[in-house]
């Protein structure tokens, strides 16, 4: 009989318990749209006497609007690309 309890009580605390993290909707924010303004800008670039590979990239965002461009040599070839995209240019 006592053991009979003992096992309700650690079942009714056991649901007591998880009855607070919830399912859909339980995140840390309250459910509220998190957002943030995209900013960034970035470069790299790579020069190897050894091996040739002469490349870069530059990048930048400013809400909507990226822009960049990509530069590479190989074997006497030189090139370059530039891009934007916004909502004007796809």
């Amino acid at each position: 009989m006592i053991l009979a309890k003992v096992t309700i009580l650690c079942l009714l605390v056991t649901l007591a318990l998880a009855g607070g993290y919830g399912g859909y909707g339980g995140g840390g924010d309250g459910g509220h749209d998190v957002y943030a303004y995209p900013k960034y800008q970035f470069e790299y670039g790579v020069q190897d006497h050894h091996t040739g590979d002469q490349k870069s990239q530059h990048e930048i965002r400013d809400g909507g609007l990226v822009k960049g461009e990509y530069e590479r040599a190989e074997k006497g070839v030189y090139q370059r690309l530039n891009y934007v995209y916004d909502s004007h240019h796809l």
